[in-house]
């Protein structure tokens, strides 16, 4: 949204030697003219200050939300005004008066509502934002000191989208000749009232005024969380911003290209500190010790042996995999331990799925095409978990655990961070052993786990429910044969079960299905469980549910997403009704019914 902003677009324009791409990138998108000067008065318009206070006011509640309206109208005119002078090369506030409103064209409600706001005159509109800052100001100290005064008058609609789409906007008497922009951010900081409100104003059909508007999921109702998103119509659509961070949206936006987003914040933000604190110029990144170059304990060519003479023992004397066996032999250390463990589960699956009792022998080529990154993943999760090395290290599962969330990502930097200001407080070099950053990792994950029941709503059914998908998974990846590498993360319900759910009638008369509706919604809206929609496979389509990648570590699951094993609803509906109500019961005591 900032990029959008009137004044971030005429620093594009000024500077197109430094802005060169993100130019080009605006141009093809019809946000800037081929000459370079903008098409949109872009406005951006935060919504987390004072508007949520209003709603304790103890003027009714149609009166709060009539000034909700009226504030928020006045904030989007001024915004407005500065932005249209800006991209004048003018000056806030001293330059107001070139400012103006013409009204020629609009019809007469509409001129009835700039005589609500004070006149087309930019003063007008100033001193009229300025007073209802003022009366606002004067109820909430009211309030506070329990001497209210009668109240000031309100708004039943934003008055600012019809004056924007009918009036004309002049500076020094000529058309500005720019498409408002209004872009409404942290709308979840609303009262739900609030939100409606603003929301029922923003779907009306003004095309000349384009009206962006984001939120976190936790603003959504059940019903809407579970609905699903990507609605499309004349004048809206609807957008899951996580979705593309997780799956691309038409190939613009890749996994690598996300992955380059969180390191380029990741190393901004460390980049700094460093140098100032040890004068170290290196990459953020490069103080974490890989897993793969983490020392190998004492007792690890015991373990290996051991590993080897499984593999040898499943194989027996067939000549069948002699080549993948010779090859293995030349490996060594972790990478050698890794090979054994895929051959493990290669040939026990070529086994299960033999028709002849004289295969021919395979070749390296076979084991190629039989292997995969997947595959040598869950192989190296199981060589970590067997023989107790680092595996929740390095850059790329760093990475992984943010699970598409930049604020988790960085919180997890800051853990890691902090212990590497132990060695610059010290004097010595800092530095990030595989093994600590495992620890760190786990524990992070740990936290997060037992936080659920805490800040999350309904948090002791979205617990069941991680719990019932995290058994799942453990039963799924200790198969021999690993069928879905690298590891199953998550279930699913089929659409046509979730459509049961969505039927109000349906759960009143099943409080199972309440319980376990209103927490797959606060999983999701708490992002604990991200749902894809309308997946399809084996025929059907599915609403896919994944747990956060930062659970993954309690549980030593896999970091890779893509493997689930479904669920019937009338499965799904035992893993909340038989819980007790909140607050009535340990829940370690469940927890340890589950295996956990």
């Amino acid at each position: 949204m900032r990029l959008f902003t009137t004044e971030t677009l005429m620093w594009i324009c000024g500077r197109y030697d430094r802005s060169e791409h993100v130019h080009r990138l605006l141009t093809e998108r019809e946000v800037l003219e081929p000459d370079g000067s903008p098409r949109k008065l872009g406005v951006l318009l935060p919504l987390d200050r004072d508007y949520l206070s209003l709603v304790d006011l103890p003027v009714g509640e149609a009166s709060a939300d009539r000034l909700f309206l009226r504030l928020l109208d006045s904030r989007i005119l001024t915004s407005v005004l500065r932005a249209s002078l800006s991209a004048s090369g003018l000056e806030f506030p001293a330059d107001i008066d070139r400012f103006r409103l013409d009204v020629s064209a609009a019809e007469a409600r509409t001129q009835a509502a700039v005589e609500k706001i004070g006149g087309v005159d930019g003063s007008a509109i100033v001193n009229f934002s300025r007073r209802t800052e003022r009366q606002v100001l004067a109820l909430l100290d009211a309030v506070l000191s329990v001497e209210l005064e009668s109240g000031a008058d309100g708004h039943a609609e934003l008055l600012s989208l019809s004056i924007l789409e009918e009036c004309e906007i002049t500076v020094d008497g000529r058309p500005l000749g720019l498409q408002p922009l209004l872009m409404f951010d942290d709308g979840h900081e609303l009262a739900s009232r609030q939100r409606r409100a603003l929301l029922d104003n923003l779907r009306r059909r003004r095309p000349g005024v384009a009206r962006w508007y984001s939120e976190r999921f936790e603003a959504m109702s059940n019903q809407e969380l579970m609905q699903g998103f990507g609605i499309e119509g004349r004048d809206l659509v609807e957008i899951d911003i996580d979705y593309i961070f997780r799956n691309g949206a038409g190939r613009r936006f890749t996994a690598s290209q996300h992955d380059k987003v969180l390191s380029y914040i990741a190393l901004q933000r460390a980049a700094p500190v460093l140098m100032n604190y040890a004068q170290e110029s290196q990459p953020f990144f490069e103080f974490l010790e890989s897993p793969e170059a983490a020392p190998l304990p004492d007792k690890f060519p015991s373990l290996q042996t051991a590993l080897q003479t499984r593999v040898l023992e499943a194989s027996g004397s067939d000549a069948r995999y002699s080549t993948w066996v010779e090859d293995a032999d030349l490996l060594t250390g972790r990478d050698a331990s890794v090979r054994w463990r895929e051959l493990e589960i290669l040939i026990a699956r070529d086994m299960k799925g033999q028709q002849d009792l004289f295969g021919d022998p395979l070749t390296g080529d076979d084991l190629s095409a039989r292997s995969s990154s997947a595959l040598r993943d869950a192989a190296d999760l199981s060589v970590a978990t067997e023989f107790g090395l680092p595996y929740y290290a390095g850059r790329d599962r760093l990475l992984a655990l943010g699970s598409h969330n930049v604020e988790q990502f960085l919180n997890l930097c800051g853990a890691l961070f902090e212990d590497l200001l132990i060695d610059i407080s010290l004097g010595r070099k800092p530095t990030l052993t595989a093994a600590r950053q495992d620890k760190i990792l786990r524990q992070a994950s740990e936290t997060y786990w037992e936080s659920i029941a805490r800040t999350v709503p309904n948090g002791r059914d979205v617990r069941a429910i991680v719990a019932e998908i995290v058994r799942i998974a453990v039963e799924e990846n200790k198969k021999p044969t690993v069928p879905y590498p690298p590891g199953v993360t998550g279930t699913a319900l089929l659409m046509s079960d979730r459509e049961r759910l969505l039927d109000v009638d349906y759960r009143n008369r099943n409080s199972a299905a309440e319980r376990l509706f209103a927490a797959l919604a606060s999983a999701v809206a708490y992002n604990v469980i991200t749902a894809d929609f309308d997946y399809s496979v084996k025929n059907n389509k599915y609403m896919v549910l994944y747990l956060n990648r930062l659970l993954c570590p309690c549980f030593g699951l896999p970091l890779g997403r893509g493997a689930f094993r479904e669920r019937k609803l009338s499965q799904m509906l035992t893993w909340v009704e038989d819980l007790p109500d909140s607050g009535h019961r340990d829940p370690r005591e469940w927890e340890s019914s589950l295996g956990l």
